[in-house]
């Protein structure tokens, strides 16, 4: 899966998500992208930005 593909699929995803939804799919991106390109290095600032908003606030790394 190329990055511009991986990258349209999680915005799709996540446009007007609830919270639970942001989570599971930020979950499921990051390990996915991690899968594809071996770290999480190397992120869309965009995305990176999202994601690391969330992990900062704490609510992404609860179950």
């Amino acid at each position: 899966m190329n990055r511009e593909s991986l990258l349209k699929a999680f915005y799709q995803e996540i446009h007007g998500a609830d919270e639970i939804s942001f989570q599971k799919a930020a979950r499921s991106f990051m390990n996915l992208w991690d899968y594809e390109y071996g770290c999480l290095d190397g992120l869309p600032e965009q995305a990176d930005k999202l994601i690391g908003q969330t992990v900062h606030e704490g609510r992404l790394l609860r179950d």
